[in-house]
């Protein structure tokens, strides 16, 4: 997968996930509110140093189409860890 010269959909980029930088989702792709909170702002995926310091107002600055109020509704009422399409690190690593 190739951030840099490609554009991906949500669904594509997030079959994906642990094979790329957060980062560079951030800077190449263009998300949704709750692909931002689901992925992106969530422990889980922040698997290095630097996408640990992933915060609100990073994806807001670099994802700028999206609507703050909307981004915060979504980190307030979406359970991140009970949704049945999320790939599972342990699961994914066995492929």
């Amino acid at each position: 997968m190739d951030l840099q010269k490609n554009k991906y959909s949500m669904d594509e980029i997030k079959k994906q996930i642990y094979n790329v930088n957060l980062w560079d989702i951030l800077r190449t792709q263009k998300i949704d509110e709750a692909f931002a909170v689901k992925y992106i702002l969530n422990s889980i995926y922040q698997l290095t140093e630097s996408e640990k310091t992933i915060d609100v107002n990073i994806v807001l600055f670099l994802q700028p189409h999206l609507k703050k109020k909307k981004l915060f509704e979504y980190l307030k009422t979406m359970n991140v860890e009970d949704d049945e399409t999320d790939i599972k690190f342990d699961e994914y690593a066995k492929r």
